[in-house]
C-alpha cells in the first residue's frame, strides 16, 4: 500500500450546476508515482501515474461520468480543469470548468531549508 506525499482538497470548483460536487474532494499524491482521486465517503474512485497529462476518468459519481485534468501543482495548490456528462454543464465550447486545490503533507527534500534560507 503506498504511502501519501501530499494530499489536495478541492474548494473551489467554478460555477456550473454540479461544481459543488467536487468540493471536499480529494487528489493524493503517493510514493509509488501515483496519484488518487478521493470522494468523501466513497474512497478512491480512481488512479493515475504521475506522468502528464495528469487526468482522472471515472464513471457514476453523483450520476454522472467525470473527467479531472490537471493544469498546475505545487507544493501547497493543483489546479485544473473538469468535465462530466451532465447535459446541464456543457458550454458552447464545451473546454469544462475549472478548479484549485490546497495541499498539504512532506514536502519535498530540501524545501525547509531553502524556505529557511529565503527568509533570513
Amino acid at each position: 500500500m503506498p504511502s501519501v506525499l501530499r494530499r489536495y482538497t478541492i474548494h473551489n470548483a467554478g460555477s456550473r450546476p454540479d461544481s459543488h460536487d467536487l468540493v471536499g474532494c480529494q487528489i493524493a499524491q503517493n510514493d509509488n508515482n501515483t496519484y488518487d482521486f478521493i470522494a468523501p465517503g466513497q474512497g478512491v474512485v480512481a488512479s493515475t501515474l504521475n506522468t502528464p497529462p495528469i487526468q482522472f476518468t471515472f464513471a457514476n459519481f453523483k450520476g454522472w461520468d467525470w473527467n479531472i485534468r490537471v493544469r498546475s501543482s505545487t507544493p501547497t495548490i493543483m489546479t485544473g480543469v473538469w468535465s462530466n456528462n451532465d447535459p446541464n454543464n456543457v458550454s458552447p465550447a464545451d473546454d469544462g470548468d475549472s478548479w484549485t486545490a490546497s495541499g498539504t503533507g512532506v514536502g519535498e527534500p530540501g524545501e525547509d531549508e531553502a524556505r529557511a534560507a529565503s527568509a533570513k
